[in-house]
């Protein structure tokens, strides 16, 4: 019984096929995760706690918010505050942030001071070179000694 001879030219043409399909299979994957996965803050996870001043003093916080940003993924850079207004209506001042809260990865601490102490807060913030997004979070009294 005789072996089929393959020419050289079969194999050439076989592999001039095929490369172009390996080609776009092996980087399809890569670019359809790199799109998927815009950084975010997770609302959700996210809060903040009232400091109602002289009260909270002893923690170092005067009358604001202590703010806790989830970001996700949690591999994703620290958001970067841009605005932050209280339910109130009043913007508020960023003064420490963020820190990197120990044990909950891709969860960041801000310390913002500002006028009467809302429920909620509006902040506008990015991420990377991501756009400026909006977000709100909702906030609870009581901030010394909070932990997230």
């Amino acid at each position: 019984m005789s072996t089929p001879q393959i020419s050289r030219r079969s194999v050439a043409k076989g592999i001039a096929w095929t490369a172009p399909a390996i080609t776009i299979a092996a980087t399809a994957p890569s670019l359809a995760a790199s799109e998927s996965e815009i950084p975010s803050i997770d609302e959700g996870r996210s809060h903040g706690t009232r400091c109602q001043g002289a009260s909270q003093e002893p923690a170092g916080y005067n009358k604001g918010y202590r703010v806790f940003l989830a970001v996700e993924p949690a591999t994703a850079p620290a958001p970067v505050l841009v605005s932050v207004v209280n339910g109130s209506g009043e913007t508020q001042t960023v003064v420490r942030g963020p820190l990197a809260v120990s044990g909950e990865p891709g969860v960041y601490e801000y310390v913002v001071e500002g006028g009467s102490s809302a429920t909620w807060l509006d902040i506008t913030y990015t991420i990377g070179d991501g756009p400026v997004t909006a977000a709100r979070i909702q906030t609870s009294p009581h901030c010394a000694g909070y932990e997230y």
